[in-house]
């Protein structure tokens, strides 16, 4: 019972906590990847500083491929352009087990 009670209370408690900011997704349609040969390590804790502006949006660190293993590259505070959209670093399992690793990149907004 006191268990419950415990987890209701941090349920809450992440409930109530702040929020970063962070830019709208796009999708990696049309990108180029590159195939790699094992997935990344788990991400690192981080704790974001200050934000510098309103109009920041916070980027998640995320290891990157470098061509002979990952890199870990930290999280970042990002004043996106206008209309601008960002694709989250990714990872895809193809059906044959090949891995594929997608940068981050930031996509223009469609032009009207």
């Amino acid at each position: 019972m006191a268990a419950r009670r415990l987890s209701w209370l941090l349920l809450g408690l992440a409930a109530c906590a702040p929020r970063l900011p962070v830019p709208p997704e796009a999708s990696h349609a049309g990108d180029a990847y590159r195939a790699v040969p094992y997935p990344p390590p788990p991400a690192k804790v981080e704790v974001p500083p200050t934000r510098p502006s309103d109009a920041a949006v916070w980027l998640d660190g995320y290891w990157s491929w470098n061509g002979a293993g990952y890199g870990w590259k930290p999280g970042q505070w990002v004043v996106p352009e206008p209309g601008a959209a960002y694709a989250r670093p990714s990872l895809v399992r193809l059906r044959n087990g090949e891995l594929l690793y997608y940068e981050g990149t930031w996509k223009s907004a469609p032009s009207k």
